[in-house]
């Protein structure tokens, strides 16, 4: 199975899912954009008894432009699941190695939850899941560590409805 992204092929696996435009975060970057350009511009308009304040506005609009520039250039789309317009966050959990089969398991949401395999920072299994903020979706895939790289050890996952609700509840329980 080839190494995958499960944030580039969750979108080839549902037409539910889709990268939109984040409108808020253009606004937010768009904003500190022009306050940097506009405190640059007014470090020319003091005179020379301000050094000081001159230099401060400067340095701040030199700050808020590149602040401002680089927030519009990687901050401008998101993943939203379409039928309820929620955003979706990833998250990684890691797991042993020896805890591999039960973790397939929470990945099928198969596993109860009083069996559910225990985290491990250090852990060279990984679950990668995506989970909308309304609960109404969810996908996951299982990576295993190996020769220097996380590579997939099962397919991509998808839930909705009440099947959702149950492996997030599941995710849930993990992350406390």
């Amino acid at each position: 199975m080839a190494n995958q992204n499960i944030n580039s092929h969750i979108i080839e696996a549902t037409a539910d899912v889709a990268r939109t435009i984040d409108s808020t975060s253009i606004c937010t970057s768009t904003l500190i954009l022009i306050a940097g350009i506009a405190l640059f511009y007014s470090s020319f308009k003091f005179g020379p008894d301000a050094d000081e304040m001159s230099m401060l506005c400067l340095l701040l609009g030199l700050f808020g432009s590149a602040i401002g520039m680089i927030m519009l250039a990687v901050r401008n789309t998101k993943l939203v699941y379409l039928p309820t317009g929620s955003r979706l966050r990833t998250s990684a959990i890691y797991f042993k190695r020896d805890d591999l089969a039960k973790v397939e398991q929470l990945a099928n949401n198969t596993i109860e939850a009083a069996k559910l395999p225990q985290c491990d920072a250090n852990g060279t299994v990984r679950i990668d899941t995506l989970i909308s903020s309304d609960g109404a979706f969810a996908a996951s895939q299982v990576f295993m560590h190996s020769d220097f790289m996380y590579n997939p050890m099962s397919k991509i996952h998808t839930y909705t409805g009440e099947a959702a609700q149950s492996f997030i509840s599941k995710i849930r329980h993990l992350t406390r």
